[in-house]
């Protein structure tokens, strides 16, 4: 119905007023005044378009109002649910469980488009925190103001971490439509995300190495928090570092998190990784040397292949519409990618966190040394639960500061994400009552040993690639 320009369903209304009366002409009219609305919200409109949407509802809005209430008489009574007063509508409207469902509800009719009106960024708050955990609302919006920020210099970037990564800083008391659809978006793709990680992170039987583990159970709400509070300190790493010069920003982000933070990180970035080369591989198969200066990605190699990193910096929406869309939708978004340098990849920053070796391993420090080091800084976030702690703790005993984050030793554990568990699921798993003994092999998980099979036989058919 959105095709109907404004103007055209004015011209109607001109020609033959009777048709103000029908309901698909009332819906059309109030979906041309809400998308007035946005646009005004988001500054992309001509000056003129306040002075214009004010107007229109000045004319049309009472105009319907009263053809709604009075009707004509061959105009369809109005429904039941359209007749319930306009605060049991807000009701409704604010126990929606997305915004994008509160945005359809509120263009269904007249009556409901004015109760939302009257009460917009109330309603818009609570259908926000319906869909977004409280907890995780703080990195959301760090996520969206990292996303808006332009022009991304040190000074604006400092002013960003002081805010959002230093200190933890309060969410919005009230949001606006405009900016809680866009917070709605985002977390739906790290849902998106987080499910498919804890699939493969229980993917197999064989947690680790050595373990047989017991069936997954459902996840805690910890768990859910940690893994998808990972996921958006991603997203706002690429945000801050994916078009910027300045080699800085990564370091400041970083030195930020903890270490057992950023080992979460690093799993998500690992998972990452290994999810987008399938979709990459396949999309080099079908256009062959339409790629220049990008070559195929093998499973052995290092995380810091060069044409996964360019795509892994667009972020998580835009990894996830490469994964999703058909063949042709993909190709043009990943070449886009493809044409601009990862400056400040994510794989590079994570080597940048150790400091200096020493010579010392972790398993000659005491306990509370041990528990300085696993958070480095004072954590922002009070993890209730000592689960990712004492896993960290217990997979670096051998090793010194040098690496303490993102060694190899650990790449077998963080494709489990092992500092992602509550300690009732690690114990469960038993994996406190052995020490730690990193393999002497890659590790490759059973999709990636048969997508890699799968690569070898195709290399054999085409060797001019």
């Amino acid at each position: 119905m959105s095709r109907y320009s404004f103007l055209g369903i004015l011209k109607a209304i001109v020609y033959n007023p009777r048709q103000m009366g029908t309901p698909q002409v009332q819906y059309l009219l109030f979906f041309h005044i809400d998308q007035l609305r946005l646009c005004r919200t988001q500054e992309l409109a001509h000056p003129r378009t306040s002075l214009l949407l004010q107007t229109l509802q000045a004319i049309f809005c009472p105009l319907l109002d009263y053809l709604t209430v009075r009707g004509r008489r061959k105009m369809a009574p109005a429904s039941p649910l359209a007749r319930l007063p306009p605060e049991l509508k807000q009701e409704i409207l604010s126990a929606l469980p997305d915004v994008w469902s509160l945005r359809s509800m509120a263009l269904t009719c007249s009556s409901f488009y004015s109760a939302f009106i009257n009460a917009e960024r109330l309603i818009t708050t609570r259908v926000l925190k319906n869909h977004v955990d409280a907890d995780l609302i703080p990195d959301a919006t760090a996520a969206l103001r990292s996303s808006q920020l332009k022009p991304r210099t040190w000074r604006e970037i400092c002013d960003f971490a002081s805010e959002h990564l230093f200190s933890r800083a309060s969410p919005p008391a009230s949001w606006t439509t405009l900016d809680a659809l866009a917070v709605s978006n985002l977390h739906s793709c790290v849902e998106y995300w987080s499910e498919k990680f804890v699939k493969e992170m229980f993917n197999t039987a064989s947690t680790f190495a050595y373990i047989d583990a017991p069936p997954a159970g459902p996840l805690s709400q910890n768990e859910k928090n940690r893994i998808q509070r990972a996921l958006y300190r991603f997203e706002v790493y690429q945000n801050l570092c994916r078009d910027c010069d300045v080699g800085e920003n990564r370091g400041l982000f970083i030195c930020t998190f903890s270490n057992c933070e950023n080992e979460q990180l690093a799993s998500v970035h690992d998972y990452l990784f290994r999810a987008i080369c399938p979709a990459y591989n396949d999309l080099f198969e079908r256009t062959g040397n339409a790629f220049t200066a990008v070559d195929l990605v093998e499973y052995g190699d290092d995380f810091d292949a060069d044409p996964i990193q360019r795509l892994l910096s667009r972020g998580l929406t835009h990894l996830r519409q490469i994964v999703d869309l058909d063949f042709g939708e993909a190709q043009h978004r990943a070449l886009d990618s493809l044409r601009s340098p990862a400056r400040n990849p994510l794989y590079a920053a994570l080597k940048d966190a150790n400091a200096a070796d020493d010579g010392v391993y972790l398993s000659e420090y005491n306990q509370e040394e041990q528990n300085r080091l696993a958070r480095k800084t004072l954590p922002l976030i009070q993890d209730p639960d000592r689960g990712p702690l004492d896993a960290w703790a217990w997979a670096h005993q051998r090793q010194s500061r040098s690496d303490f984050v993102y060694s190899d030793s650990q790449i077998a554990l963080r494709a489990r994400g092992y500092c992602m568990w509550d300690c009732a699921r690690l114990e469960q798993w038993h994996i406190f009552q052995k020490a730690w003994e990193a393999p002497n092999y890659p590790y490759q998980g059973d999709e990636q040993m048969s997508r890699k099979a799968e690569m070898e036989m195709w290399c054999e058919k085409h060797p001019q690639y």
